[in-house]
């Protein structure tokens, strides 16, 4: 993971804040299962699976805050490129994908004295399967248990929408 930050004021109300994230995630599944017959070790292929998974995620951010007619807003922008692949080496079969979001948010404040004051706020969240979620192969746990993954699962997005009033009591 590494991440950059830039900060630059522009007045005592405003600022510029940017930057760059940029991650990296590997995952290698190797699942062998063997049997014991006949006085060696013998490999079944119906549960053995080999998958390897790796996500790279890069973004660019910038937010602007300031004061506007008595109102403290700051508002930001962020672009992120995902490359994800699933080599599932079992199935030969690779699934890839990749994506380029945009994800908006913006924070409104207005304070009526030191002790009272609304706000809001909208941003988008992400939320990525992991890698056990989108492999196609199935993974007995036990012999109760099988999960098996789809690799056409998409991230799931949020919209996150906030409004409240916060009043402050002496004690």
């Amino acid at each position: 993971r590494v991440k950059l930050d830039y900060t630059r004021p522009f007045s005592d109300n405003s600022k510029l804040e940017t930057g760059y994230q940029g991650r990296y995630a590997q995952n290698d599944q190797h699942y062998v299962l063997q049997n014991y017959q006949d006085n060696q070790w013998i490999t079944n292929d119906e549960f053995t699976n080999k998958a390897d998974y790796s996500r790279t995620i890069q973004a660019l951010y910038a937010t602007y805050s300031g004061k506007l007619l008595g109102i403290d807003y700051k508002l930001g922008l962020r672009g992120e490129y995902t490359n994800r692949l699933l080599n599932q080496e079992t199935l030969n079969k690779d699934y890839r994908i990749h994506r380029f979001n945009i994800f908006p948010s913006a924070h409104f404040t207005k304070r009526f004295s030191r002790k009272e004051q609304l706000f809001a706020s909208y941003s988008i969240r992400i939320e990525r399967p992991r890698s056990w979620f989108i492999d196609p192969f199935k993974n007995y746990m036990d012999q109760y248990n099988v999960r098996m993954g789809n690799p056409a699962l998409e991230p799931e997005y949020t919209g996150s929408y906030e409004l409240g009033y916060k009043k402050t009591f002496n004690n």
